[in-house]
């Protein structure tokens, strides 16, 4: 079973620094479905892959914060987002699920981070 405290720390280091954000610092916080939407193809047998880009994209990011009400509610769908991924991190997967090496593509601004099979 993987540990997800780390990641549950993590998601409450980044909601806290938030906390007190405008909207174009909470802007930041767009991801997650992504990050999520990973573990239950890996759980389901799918491929998948894991790339950003689309949660870096101006547009997207200000239509989310609309939709979801703001920096709050922004806030708000993140902390939902970590809570899901780290139940679906915990007894949830399989050894050879958390095995699984996805395909990742990661950046911020125009730097790539990442570019590599991850786990």
């Amino acid at each position: 079973m993987l540990d997800t405290a780390p990641l549950r720390d993590a998601y409450r280091a980044l909601l806290d620094a938030a906390a007190g954000a405008d909207q174009a610092r909470s802007r930041r916080l767009a991801s997650g479905t992504p990050t999520r939407s990973w573990p239950s193809s890996v759980a389901s047998g799918a491929n998948t892959t894991y790339d950003n880009r689309m949660a870096l994209d101006a547009w997207t990011i200000k239509r989310l914060i609309a939709r979801v009400g703001g920096s709050a509610g922004l806030r708000e769908r993140v902390r939902r987002h970590g809570e899901s991924l780290c139940a679906l991190g915990g007894p949830a997967l399989s050894e050879a699920e958390l095995d699984t090496l996805v395909p990742t593509l990661l950046l911020s601004k125009d730097t790539v981070l990442v570019d590599q099979p991850c786990r």
